[in-house]
């Protein structure tokens, strides 16, 4: 059996707990399709981090980053990275609000 979807919504890991968990999506060896972080106090840095880890997932569809502490600079890594990654990103309601999505 494999995790498809993880719904960590409202627990507050924050930068360093998204930190956590671009090292399992880089890794690539999960089969994670969704991942709904929302309202957990991620900024700039943990949104960094995660689409770093974005341009080596393969599996990954969808990134909900809805109500968290990202800006401009944070929309700009994901954008950066979803040059080479179709995954959807909605990083709605917060501090900049926007919605990405790669198209293949």
């Amino acid at each position: 059996m494999t995790l498809e979807e993880l719904y960590l919504g409202y627990t507050g890991i924050g930068d360093a707990g998204a930190k956590s968990l671009a090292q399992v999506l880089q890794n690539n060896i999960n089969g994670l399709k969704i991942i709904s972080l929302e309202s957990n106090e991620i900024g700039d840095n943990g949104a960094r981090d995660l689409a770093l880890a974005l341009r080596n997932n393969k599996t990954l569809t969808t990134l909900d980053l809805t109500r968290n502490k990202i800006g401009i600079p944070g929309a700009e890594y994901f954008f950066e990275s979803l040059q080479s990654s179709p995954v959807k990103v909605s990083l709605a309601e917060n501090r900049d609000s926007c919605h990405l999505v790669a198209e293949p």
